[in-house]
């Protein structure tokens, strides 16, 4: 693998003016001048989280300039933007949101180093996986996050080091052994701790995927064991960075579980959730005993659950917590347009597994064709609807070509711990969350993964077809 210094330095400093010149551009014109319909206030959009990150902020800001710096905290009711923001306002004097902007665009041309980065690795060059971080860069679904306060950026480029990190102790090459291992095994780390300040539960998914990808590891590193003795230390290497980080996975959302047990279940085919039922059907379904402890309150947002017999506990028990999690999507804004799938609810991992295909097909290629012309709820949702539009056109023509890069790369352990990584977290987000646009927003750095082998897949079928158009 090659990697050109001035290029990186280049594209870094290009994505970073990008970024920030757009951002200043929506705050403190497009929003306050253009389109004051849509101004939340300070050069925010209307009707996003950054609103309460905005507030919760200003609150913290107010309370360290009366208490000092001890009343400062990283995340202020769990929210660390809230709390980054507090810092730089105090910091700086200035309580405007613009202000935190250079390090918005400042963690999205990183988020692109490190995945040309990524690319680069598959592709053996750096100059063919610049055009493949474009998409990443420039698609205006990026500007949500990237111009207004929130956790996005922080998320993906946790999420990207991690993998970078990861694919960096796969490699057995002698060039700089010890010092790759050295930086996979930090880099893998730094990444799990910056997707734990900003959401907590991303680690639990991102610890759980690299169990199996771990396992996918280990299986083809031993392959070439009689080769190479120096394999087994990154195999232990690999499994060590997995033990260290798996504490962090207690920290992300955990229900309990109300046990059914499969004997009084007989032939039911399927369980309503708890929340839907009648007082009636609660009465009726305590009188057929399809639980055996007390039933839980509808407050307490519990489901019941047909507990599996095959299944490990950690696994049905974070299988549970989707599904708690689903229904909490479902049963927000059940009036949003803009939801898919609706009606379908777990109770039970045989309910997960069962939605497996379809969560694929809503997750990887959602918004449909359909969807791209439906008016949204409003004047701002309706242009987000027309922007997506084009974006999942590019993104479908893509992923076409990417099935020709995997042909390319197929022997390519490198690709497929990429292409596994992407697809375990956008399967994870599409069981959970019913909102297509959350939806877009979550995925949208590791559908930008596929994006990215895409077009490098397309670049290597050019340049192949001008080598033969050249001998």
């Amino acid at each position: 693998m090659s990697t050109n210094k001035p290029l990186i330095v280049k594209l870094w400093l290009m994505t970073f003016l990008y970024i920030l010149l757009i951002g200043l551009f929506v705050q403190l014109f497009l929003l306050p001048v253009l389109f004051t319909n849509w101004h939340g206030g300070d050069g925010l959009l209307i009707g996003g989280d950054w609103l309460d990150y905005q507030k919760v902020a200003l609150e913290l800001t107010s309370k360290i300039e009366i208490e000092g710096w001890s009343a400062w905290v990283l995340a202020p009711h769990g929210q660390a933007p809230a709390g980054i923001a507090a810092a730089i306002y105090t910091l700086t004097g200035i309580n405007k949101p613009w202000i935190i902007l250079p390090l918005n665009a400042a963690l999205h041309a990183s988020s692109a180093i490190v995945l040309m980065l990524i690319v680069t690795n598959v592709t053996g060059t750096a100059r063919l996986s610049v055009w493949p971080v474009l998409p990443f860069i420039f698609f205006p679904t990026a500007l949500l996050w990237n111009t207004q306060i929130h956790k996005d950026g922080f998320f993906i480029l946790g999420s990207y080091i991690f993998l970078y990190g990861f694919i960096l102790l796969t490699q057995i090459n002698e060039h700089r052994y010890l010092y790759r291992i050295g930086s996979g095994f930090c880099l893998f780390l730094a990444g799990i701790g910056l997707i734990w300040i900003v959401r907590p539960y991303g680690v639990e998914m991102v610890v759980y995927i690299s169990l199996a990808l771990a396992l996918f590891s280990t299986i083809f590193l031993l392959t070439g064991l009689d080769k190479n003795r120096k394999i087994l230390f990154n195999i232990v290497v690999i499994w060590l960075a997995i033990f260290i980080a798996m504490p962090l996975t207690q920290t992300g959302a955990h229900h309990e579980y109300v046990e059914v047990d499969h004997a009084e279940l007989g032939t039911v085919e399927s369980v309503k959730p708890l929340t839907e039922r009648t007082v009636e059907e609660k009465i009726d379904l305590e009188k057929q005993q399809y639980y055996q402890k007390e039933m839980l309150s509808v407050e307490e947002e519990k489901l019941i659950w047909v507990h599996s017999t095959i299944l490990p506990v950690f696994v049905d028990e974070a299988i549970y917590t989707m599904a708690v999690m689903r229904d909490r999507y479902r049963n927000h804004k059940p009036e949003a347009r803009s939801n898919i799938d609706l009606d379908v609810s777990f109770n039970s991992a045989a309910d997960a597994i069962k939605y497996i295909p379809r969560a694929l097909q809503v997750g990887i290629l959602a918004p449909f064709p359909n969807h791209w012309y439906a008016e949204g709820s409003s004047s701002l949702t309706t242009l987000i609807r027309r922007i997506n539009a084009l974006e999942m056109f590019l993104i479908y023509c893509a992923l076409i070509f990417m099935f020709y890069g995997w042909w390319i790369w197929r022997r390519n352990p490198q690709f497929y711990l990429a292409f596994g990584f992407s697809l375990g977290m956008i399967l994870t987000y599409a069981l959970v969350v019913v909102n297509i646009g959350t939806l877009t927003r979550m995925r949208y750095g590791f559908i930008m993964i596929l994006v990215a082998f895409g077009i490098a897949g397309l670049l290597e079928l050019i340049n192949s077809k001008y080598k033969k158009g050249n001998s």
